[in-house]
């Protein structure tokens, strides 16, 4: 290699040859196509990216952030006040004070609230970032993760979930109630005794302090109600009702079809007055 060559050349503090120097024109290209190139890579993610300063004001956020949000740029979101990006402000006061014990929080749920109100959930992690030096706080960097529809998701299971255990208690209390009902049978001495053991079993599956037991006749096509407990109504005439609507419809006076009323002369259960 040329000596005069090497000599006009200056080195790194690796030993390697940088190359030749650039002037502050070319530098000033290098750096815009550098900025344009991260700020292209950063508006293109669907992570939403900020940036804050030591007071946490807002300097900096990326598309997606501005989307998720509801703004149409910085400058919108700069002039509203933060807290109000969250369902509960509370949470942005608690990540505030991680930040200011420990720099940093991760992987924090947090539900926010667009300028438009739809609500939203987000996966945050922020760092606050120090001068190595002095250790002065410079600025704060955060990323915001849409977990929206894994939340929802989460929650539609839990419901699923909680419904699925009420009917399973439900059926349960309504076997063990199937098995009281049948060793009450086999147990009380005497019928009134049993009517009355069936009504506390079916009052502990619902509210049930009007109640009867209606008896069908098919043959001389009369219900017998010989147990009957009313609040409101009294008992009817003899305890009998005379059936004259057709087979189908007597079916209503049985347990688990909705209650008919009569409204004429000897008919039950008479209709409510209201």
């Amino acid at each position: 290699m040329d000596s005069a060559a090497v000599a006009g050349r200056k080195w790194n503090e690796r030993g390697n040859d940088p190359g030749p120097l650039l002037t502050d024109t070319e530098l000033m290209v290098q750096l815009r196509a550098s900025q344009q190139l991260m700020v292209s890579i950063m508006d293109n993610i669907s992570e939403a990216v900020y940036r804050t300063g030591p007071a946490h004001e807002l300097i900096y956020a990326n598309r997606a952030y501005l989307t998720l949000s509801g703004y149409d740029s910085l400058e919108e979101m700069q002039r509203t006040p933060r807290e109000t990006l969250y369902a509960n402000p509370a949470d942005r006061a608690r990540l505030l004070d991680l930040l200011a014990r420990e720099g940093e929080f991760r992987n924090e749920e947090i539900e926010y609230i667009s300028r438009h109100g739809d609500r939203w959930w987000g996966l945050c992690t922020s760092v606050a970032i120090r001068d190595s030096q002095t250790g002065a706080l410079l600025y704060h960097v955060g990323s915001v993760k849409d977990i929206t529809r894994r939340k929802t998701t989460q929650q539609e299971l839990l419901k699923l979930n909680a419904t699925l255990e009420q009917r399973v208690q439900e059926r349960t209390a309504e076997l063990a109630a199937s098995f009281q009902i049948s060793e009450a049978v086999h147990t009380t001495e005497d019928l009134p005794s049993l009517y009355r053991q069936i009504h506390t079993i079916v009052r502990g599956l619902m509210p049930a302090n009007n109640f009867y037991i209606s008896l069908h006749d098919s043959a001389k096509r009369l219900l017998t109600f010989p147990y009957i407990v009313d609040e409101r109504d009294a008992r009817p005439p003899e305890g009998r009702q005379r059936v004259d609507r057709p087979r189908s419809e007597n079916r209503q006076s049985l347990p688990g079809f909705p209650k008919r009323c009569g409204a004429g002369r000897n008919q039950w259960p008479p209709c409510d007055s209201g």
